[in-house]
């Protein structure tokens, strides 16, 4: 409780060390989020990867909580530049996200890429986002019936 409201005062530093040993998910999730603020990336992807389920049977289906973690590590990792770390979590959880409402941001995230062909992580986001600006500006066109105002 105290280590959250540290937080929230942006005293991180003394937040993260009330948080040392804290093994709960409440504490651990606290600590992802404070690392990932300061742009501590990579400690941000091993704190969030503590809250991982663990690696699901095939065809089995995420819950939205376990979904959101895997994309918490996925995105903390992308922006670490950790390409190994991404791989192996697409070898463990690359299928059961493809079926989540995540699934085409972990897909994104998680590609692989041939290596001095890796566009920053915010390029990637930048691209999705007009892409995903488009689209919804496209169903607004064909739900008004105004589809040729695009040619």
């Amino acid at each position: 409780m105290q280590a959250k409201a540290l937080a929230g005062l942006e005293r991180d530093g003394e937040a993260l060390r009330l948080l040392t040993g804290d093994s709960s998910p409440t504490g651990i999730q606290l600590r992802a989020e404070i690392l990932s603020r300061r742009g501590d990336w990579a400690a941000a992807a091993a704190a969030f990867a503590q809250l991982l389920p663990p690696s699901p049977e095939p065809g089995a289906v995420l819950s939205e909580e376990a979904a959101r973690a895997v994309t918490n590590v996925a995105v903390a990792l992308a922006l670490a530049g950790d390409r190994r770390g991404l791989k192996y979590l697409d070898r463990r959880f690359g299928a059961a996200m493809a079926a989540t409402p995540d699934g085409a941001t972990f897909a994104l995230l998680a590609q692989d890429r041939p290596p001095g062909d890796a566009p920053s992580i915010a390029e990637v986001l930048a691209r999705a986002e007009r892409a995903e600006a488009f689209l919804a500006a496209y169903r607004r066109r064909v739900s008004g019936g105004q589809l040729s105002e695009l040619n």
